[in-house]
Formats: structure tokens, sequence, C-alpha cells
């Protein structure tokens, strides 16, 4: 696991927009306008919605073919979050789980660290295997079905709120948002730990058939400056794909 040291730089999320360029990798085209990508789209949501309403609700469905990296995830997962745990409350500690799925990184990274758990995802065949995998577990407290974008988490409930791979079908108007309203959810020395795909430079990537963006990390950093969210740490790992990293974050 690579660490990288902390980077204190000024980012302009609204000036980083417009300088910004990258690729249709699926054309293979450059794209000059970060803005254009939404324009022609007037529901930006509905290609991902589509593509995980036919997906399986196993974790090979989860990981969209590539089970195999399940268990490097969660290593590195629980390596990059214990840390933090001590500085998390003593007792009845609660987190969210952000697009959860059937549960994968809640059974495999948050259970062993909390007493209680939410799962939210806007599939409600997720939900239900989920349910049926935890139904003697005795910590998840509620099942959320909402599109994530809409999701508002309780007034600081939350110890941990864990989003991972979901945030490259965001907008960057709704991720603002969807990290304003998360703040909003944490306890006093709470956490957000986002984990997704980077680009390996400073470009996007753009996949058309399901609206999937693969941003920089100097992107995310520029919208979590916008949100107020400080970077604790990050880190990369590789999953051996030739197109984007992944790279966690820890904020507050």
């Amino acid at each position: 696991m690579k660490e990288k040291e902390k980077e204190i730089e000024e980012l302009n999320l609204e000036e980083l927009q417009e300088q910004i360029t990258g690729k249709d990798y699926e054309k293979g085209i450059k794209i000059d306008n970060f803005q254009t990508i939404f324009e022609k789209e007037k529901d930006w949501y509905s290609k991902s919605k589509k593509y995980w309403a036919k997906a399986p609700a196993t974790i090979n469905g989860m990981l969209i073919g590539y089970e195999h990296i399940a268990e490097k995830d969660h290593k590195h997962s629980i390596q990059f979050l214990e840390p933090f745990v001590s500085n998390l409350s003593k007792t009845n500690r609660c987190a969210l789980d952000c697009a959860c799925g059937i549960g994968r990184i809640t059974k495999n990274v948050l259970m062993p660290f909390f007493d209680f758990i939410d799962l939210v995802d806007s599939e409600e065949r997720f939900l239900k295997e989920a349910e049926k995998n935890f139904s003697n577990s005795g910590k998840i407290m509620n099942y959320f079905c909402s599109p994530l974008e809409k999701f508002i988490p309780e007034s600081k409930k939350y110890d941990l709120i864990w989003i991972q791979w979901v945030l490259v079908y965001f907008k960057d108007e709704d991720l603002v948002n969807l990290l304003e309203k998360c703040q909003s959810g944490l306890k006093e020395n709470g956490l957000i730990i986002i984990k997704d795909e980077t680009s390996f430079d400073d470009q996007f990537l753009y996949f058309e058939e399901d609206n999937y963006l693969v941003r920089s990390s100097k992107h995310y950093k520029a919208i979590f400056q916008k949100v107020g969210l400080e970077v604790l740490n990050e880190s990369e790992i590789d999953f051996g794909d030739p197109t984007c990293g992944t790279t966690i974050f820890a904020l507050k």
C-alpha cells in the first residue's frame, strides 16, 4: 500500500472544471470541455440505474466481474481504516454503508469495528439479499432503499460514512451536495471514507455507456475543499486495471 504525503494546495473547483480535459474512453476521442458531457443527458443517472437493475446480486455482480480482487480490496480497506478507529466513539459505534449492494463492505470491513450499521442502496434486490445475509448479525439497524444522490443521512448519527465505487456515477454538483449532507450526518469525531477509481493523470475518463466518470485525485480534492472537508490520509492501490487506479481518502 502506497501512502501519500499530505498535500496542502488550494484548489478551486469551478476553475478546475473550466481547465481540465478528458477522454471518451469508448470512442477514443479527446473531450476539451468537462461540462459538455452533462449537457446532452437529460437524466444523467438513468444509464447507471439501467445497468445495476440487471446486475446479479452476487459478489461478482457487485464487482462487475472482478470478484478476484475482493480479498485484496478488503485487506487494503481494513488496513487504511484501523488507525482511525481509536478516535471514534468508544461505545455504540455506528456506520453508514453507502451504495452497499449486498453488503460486501459491511460484512468484510465494517462489522469488526462497529456496533451498529445502516445500509443504503437504490436497488431493492440488493438490500433484500443483504437482509438475508445479515439476518442473524444483530448489527444492522436499517436498510434504506434510495438513490444515493437523494438520500439524507440522519443528523449527527454516524461515526463513519463509507462510500465506495459509486461516485464515478455522480455529477460534481450532486457529489458536493452529498458530501455536505454526509458532513451533517457525522458525530463530533466522525469520518467519511471515500474509495473510488482515479485517473493516472489530471485528466478525466468518460464512459458513455453508463455515464461513468473517472476523476483525478486532484479533482476529488477540489470537491472536498469546496465542501470544507480535510483529507486526513489517502492511499492508492493497484488492482491491475490499465485504464485507471483506485484511491481511498479519509475526510473530516
